[in-house]
């Protein structure tokens, strides 16, 4: 018995859907892939477009809002370069569990860059809690 198959997801289970069709086309007849970043992975699109994107959206709410945002990574670098008493300020700014280190600066540079990401992606009209407990329009409620 032969049956077409299908594939969807979104985001990463997207890229996942494609993977699968491209490794099994004799099974899966088609792949639906919203919302996932397969053009930036081949190389079409520049790998910044991302960002780039969730920066206008921060723009749109408030353009002053990027600006904050860049100039405080300026701050938590600046901190950074000072040695223990920067990172001990970062530490209780942040209110981290553990203290901070200066090898771990770059990670929570990350966490930080990935929860602004987070925040667009769930940019929704109402209050959402997959993810975490957010409120509806989590940009807007960031910049102001």
């Amino acid at each position: 018995m032969h049956c077409n198959q299908s594939s969807l997801s979104l985001s990463y289970g997207g890229m996942l859907s494609t993977w699968f069709r491209f490794k099994y086309p004799n099974v899966v007849y088609g792949a639906l892939a919203a919302s996932a970043p397969i053009y930036m992975i081949a190389d079409l699109i520049p790998s910044n477009a991302f960002f780039e994107l969730v920066t206008k959206d921060f723009d749109r709410v408030d353009p002053k809002c990027p600006m904050y945002v860049r100039e405080a990574y300026v701050q938590l670098y600046k901190l950074a370069s000072e040695g223990q008493s920067g990172l001990k300020t970062i530490t209780e700014t942040f209110q981290l569990c553990q203290e901070l280190t200066s090898d771990k600066v770059k990670h929570l540079d990350g966490w930080v860059r990935n929860s602004f990401a987070s925040l667009a992606m769930v940019d929704y009209p109402y209050p959402a809690s997959f993810l975490a407990p957010l409120p509806a329009y989590p940009v807007n409620v960031s910049c102001h």
